[in-house]
């Protein structure tokens, strides 16, 4: 995003487990920037130019644009972890953007004036966080999906967790929003944009099966289902530097 001020900070080191990281984002241009978000299995809490709204995992790409002097702060949160924190189903937000004083009101006020006060959210998430018991079933089985890629079966990961598939897959709908099968595509899906960000796309086809795909064209389907574009789409060269 080089046509963009931001940056990524990690959280306190007892957070790492709960936070995934700190995020700003910020249009110092005098256009909008079209910028493509990627399904990530995440949940992020955003302050826009003041205003606090969770952002539910989403299954598909969205294209936002970020207007002349547009501030966003991102708190994302790993997967499961804000299901624990509001004591919700998660999957109620879907694909959405809620204002957070709709949905929790305590927390909405708990962060007024502390978002992009890295210091004051790591205190104030120690605090919630410590008083929290989490199922450690959801977040084993989030951990070895996420360790293997995405390239894990159900049946893998209900002998790990020594759960029936219908107990997991209601462990997943109310905690991450999605099935198993689903958010381990996302993960699959996400890890190999990553990638692609960092290693360019040449190659592509030796990158791909390293991820688990079966030959370029499912890459390719996968992408087209879950972006809307192609990897080589002008628009993702903001990630990729396809431009010629």
């Amino acid at each position: 995003m080089k046509s963009l001020h931001s940056y990524r900070q990690l959280p306190s080191p007892s957070l790492v487990k709960y936070i995934d990281k700190y995020w700003m984002v910020e249009n110092k241009k005098n256009k909008n920037i079209d910028v493509p978000i990627i399904p990530d299995g995440c949940i992020d809490i955003i302050s826009k130019n003041g205003e606090i709204v969770l952002v539910g995992i989403m299954e598909v790409a969205s294209l936002v644009s970020i207007k002349p002097n547009d501030y966003y702060f991102g708190i994302r949160f790993k997967p499961s972890i804000i299901a624990s924190l509001l004591d919700k189903d998660v999957s109620k937000f879907n694909n959405k953007i809620i204002p957070l004083s709709l949905i929790d009101t305590k927390l909405h006020n708990s962060l007024q004036n502390k978002m992009a006060n890295i210091e004051k959210l790591n205190q104030l998430f120690e605090g919630l966080f410590n008083g929290i018991e989490f199922d450690k079933r959801i977040i084993k089985s989030v951990n070895l999906i996420e360790l293997n890629g995405g390239n894990i079966t159900i049946e893998n990961l209900c002998e790990e967790t020594k759960l029936s598939q219908k107990h997991l897959e209601r462990l997943f709908k109310t905690h991450i929003g999605l099935t198993p099968k689903k958010f381990s595509r996302i993960i699959r899906f996400f890890q190999t944009h990553k990638h692609l960000t960092k290693e360019g796309m040449k190659n592509l086809c030796s990158k791909i099966l390293e991820k688990g795909y079966y030959d370029q064209a499912h890459f390719n389907h996968e992408y087209k289902l879950l972006t809307g574009l192609t990897p080589t789409h002008e628009i993702m060269s903001i990630f990729y530097n396809t431009k010629k």
